[in-house]
């Protein structure tokens, strides 16, 4: 068969059964096995299954009057069942639990239960809001007074620290800074000084950068000081080219 012909394989197959097989598709029950797609030649391989209606009818009325109801329809080969059925979906017995539905029945009222409670309570907090935004409209004109009063204050409060922290802060960078300028030898000269919250930064030249480290832990403004890198030697000036970090200390901004 086209491959085209997979989407709806059974009623093209009930279209074309007279040219397979010597019977019409509603003198037979039929199915197909095996299905293997051919790509490259847009076909579809697969062994199809014909039996006649008659004597298959005859004998599920056969199996009704016994009270059995079947299923479906295999074929019996030497190695056992194909696995196939040949029975069409609309005659296929199935078993219809009554229990399934009595549990589907209670869970939609469950549902439908827990739907009407939640929408109650939803109206009940909605007019419960409505309420409550009443009362905060009658007091909504002195709370933002009281606001506007608390910003002015913090405002104030807010502009005294700054002077104050920058006062201490410019205080504290003068202080380092003279005492940078006693504990360096008169052979160091830097070329940059960064002082941050915390660290100061130190670039510059000297003839012997390593004495750098223990003079200014030695200090009482600073510790952890450290190279941020190799020293190497500047052929201008024959210094040593040192870039150094060290930790500001709480002792100094006291």
């Amino acid at each position: 068969m086209p491959l085209a012909a997979e989407a709806n394989l059974r009623q093209a197959l009930a279209y074309e059964m007279d040219r397979h097989t010597p019977f019409r598709a509603e003198e037979v029950f039929f199915c197909w096995h095996g299905l293997i797609r051919d790509r490259e030649a847009g076909q579809l391989h697969f062994e199809l299954f014909v039996t006649p209606r008659e004597a298959v009818e005859a004998q599920i009325e056969q199996l009704k009057r016994l009270g059995l109801a079947p299923t479906g329809i295999d074929v019996a080969s030497a190695d056992g069942p194909l696995g196939i059925n040949l029975l069409p979906e609309a005659l296929r017995f199935r078993v219809i639990n009554q229990q399934v539905r009595t549990n589907w029945a209670l869970g939609a009222v469950t549902i439908f239960l827990m739907v009407f409670v939640m929408a109650q309570s939803l109206w009940l907090r909605e007019h419960q809001v409505k309420a409550l935004d009443v009362a905060i409209d009658n007091v909504r004109a002195e709370a933002m007074t009281v606001q506007q009063i608390r910003k002015q204050i913090d405002d104030a409060s807010e502009a005294a620290g700054f002077l104050q922290s920058r006062k201490i802060e410019n205080g504290y960078m003068v202080e380092m800074l003279a005492e940078l300028s006693g504990i360096l030898p008169d052979d160091t000269y830097l070329d940059r000084l960064s002082m941050h919250q915390g660290t100061t930064q130190m670039q510059g030249k000297s003839g012997n950068a390593q004495s750098l480290i223990e003079l200014i832990n030695a200090s009482p403004h600073f510790e952890n000081a450290s190279f941020r890198g190799p020293t190497h030697l500047d052929n201008r000036s024959g210094k040593e080219i040192f870039d150094l970090n060290a930790d500001n200390t709480t002792m100094g901004a006291e």
